[in-house]
């Protein structure tokens, strides 16, 4: 079972069929000096439709970034990873994660999709990696230790 609370969960159910920011974000207040330090902070992105694969060109790339503004506008990019479209079914699970990077204001998802025929639908929320509920699978970017 998978907590989420409603004030981290930028996306719910989000279908994708082409590159599109979340379509909520996260405030994190005044805590922009490291929101991850003490306990490892990420972006937990849930497929809820898997992704479409049928022409084999199709890419699918998650990504956090930060802005001083709500609307997202002048973002910077934090992190980001790119899973293949057959790792993306129902119930998969992807980790993202925020790091302790110093970051502005609000934080959002960007999902950035390629190909003919690209289609997932999606759920994300911030949250600490301590309480990511995985799925079938997780993916982690490579490189990273937990």
């Amino acid at each position: 079972m998978s907590y989420v609370d409603a004030l981290t969960e930028v996306s719910t159910a989000q279908a994708l069929t082409a590159s599109a920011a979340s379509t909520d974000q996260f405030d994190a207040g005044e805590n922009t000096q490291g929101m991850g330090k003490g306990c490892p902070m990420c972006l937990e992105v849930k497929v809820n439709v898997a992704a479409d694969s049928t022409t084999g060109n199709e890419t699918y790339a998650f990504k956090i970034r930060t802005s001083a503004n709500s609307d997202m506008s002048s973002s910077t990019d934090l992190t980001s990873i790119v899973i293949a479209a057959a790792d993306l079914q129902l119930g998969d699970t992807v980790v993202v994660p925020l790091g302790n990077s110093e970051h502005s204001q609000y934080l959002d998802a960007y999902y950035t999709l390629g190909g003919t025929t690209p289609s997932v639908t999606v759920s994300s929320s911030f949250k600490p990696m301590s309480m990511v509920s995985t799925g079938s699978k997780t993916f982690y970017p490579s490189g990273y230790t937990i």
